[in-house]
């Protein structure tokens, strides 16, 4: 009769260890990752997909030759503005013309 009630809360305790295993699990599962630092898809799901990242990487880099090539002509035209400046104040002196 005692081996039978030992039995019998052994399958009870059993039952019920089972139903809440998963909960269990997900819990200690939850602790250790948290612990190690680990990194999951719920702390991942804001970044962007490698199609998205990669057309945005394409239009940052055809902008930035734009601006490079932009600053290319820009300093083209300011040595010709300097080239002028030169050649104005030689004339100034040539012609003996006061400046402002």
């Amino acid at each position: 009769m005692k081996t039978k009630k030992i039995i019998q809360q052994q399958v009870i305790f059993n039952e019920e260890f089972w139903k809440n295993f998963d909960q269990h699990l997900d819990i200690m599962l939850d602790k250790k990752i948290d612990e190690k630092g680990l990194i999951t898809l719920k702390n991942i799901n804001h970044l962007p997909t490698k199609e998205e990242f990669y057309a945005k990487e394409d239009e940052l880099l055809s902008e930035l030759k734009t601006v490079r090539e932009e600053i290319t002509t820009l300093s083209g035209l300011h040595q010709k503005i300097n080239s002028h400046e030169d050649r104005i104040e030689k004339l100034e002196k040539f012609t003996k013309i006061k400046t402002l």
